[in-house]
């Protein structure tokens, strides 16, 4: 019985952190390209076209 109280606790401690970090990565996904967005309007060169998405695809990876 306390063996499977142990695995119990485990598997919620575990659902626990990935659903916080899973949070925290959207949050600060959105965050960081809301302003490098709002940055790129104001610099207007050809690099914020290609580097904006490719740090949306990698921001995500980097943090995992």
């Amino acid at each position: 019985m306390k063996l499977e109280i142990e695995w119990v606790d485990r598997i919620l401690l575990a659902s626990t952190i990935a659903t916080a970090t899973y949070s925290l990565l959207r949050l600060f996904n959105q965050v960081v390209i809301y302003y490098l967005k709002e940055y790129a309007q104001h610099i207007e060169t050809m690099w914020d076209n290609v580097l904006i998405p490719l740090l949306e695809g990698v921001i995500p990876v980097l943090i995992f």
